[in-house]
């Protein structure tokens, strides 16, 4: 039985509500799809279908998750609930015209991360965009386990996790250091990010998640 059922389904429907809110990181990624000018997105970990109120009104909105919420929330045949470390069969969307992906936040929740890439490239044309995060475990912030999620299993570097998705058919074309702070801090390390490589040390010991933008290849 894998952690993430272990977690329970009950528990996840509990976690998942702390994500009604949109947050900065689903905030910025949304802007990433849109600048893509997609048309038909499947959220893959979708939670209570938040992105869906981030993004155009016109763009076709489809979601998974491991818990129901978004069931309700989405008209039907648009939303498949799957334990993604049980299975990541996607087939319920595959007659679905899709030509955008969004994986946020979920990675680090997997036992075999590379298993859903593989499934979501099969899901878009090539060329099209897979828009996703990975929390950076060489920050500062996260270098105690107390700091870290109590579900977390995969715990890549950001050079692991790069490599992944180019083997299993995607193209890094942007890489962005994210922080969702306040105050003086998110001001300075923005202004840091405006003139440094997103690798830098100044922001690597800092971002709290790096956010890519990839192409089917």
């Amino acid at each position: 039985m894998s952690k993430l059922r272990t977690a329970s389904s009950a528990a996840w429907q509990v976690e998942t509500t702390l994500y009604r809110r949109p947050h900065p990181r689903l905030a910025r990624m949304a802007e990433l799809l849109t600048q893509e000018s997609v048309h038909c997105v499947l959220d893959i970990g979708c939670s209570t279908a938040t992105l869906q109120s981030l993004l155009p009104a016109d763009v076709n909105y489809y979601g998974c998750d491991v818990t129901d919420h978004a069931r309700s929330l989405l008209p039907p045949g648009h939303f498949e609930q799957l334990d993604l470390n049980e299975n990541c069969d996607l087939s319920a969307f595959e007659t679905v015209e899709l030509d955008a992906i969004h994986i946020g936040g979920v990675f680090e929740y997997l036992q075999d991360p590379g298993k859903l890439l593989r499934c979501a490239r099969g899901m878009v044309p090539a060329g099209r965009p897979l828009v996703t995060s990975i929390t950076n475990f060489a920050a500062e912030r996260y270098q105690r386990s107390q700091d870290q999620h109590r579900w977390w299993i995969y715990k890549p570097s950001l050079d692991e996790f790069r490599t992944l998705l180019a083997e299993t058919g995607w193209e890094v074309i942007q890489l962005e250091a994210f922080l969702d702070r306040q105050g003086p801090r998110q001001w300075l390390f923005n202004a840091r990010r405006r003139w440094l490589e997103p690798t830098h040390p100044a922001l690597s010991r800092t971002a709290l998640q790096y956010l890519f933008v990839a192409r089917a290849v």
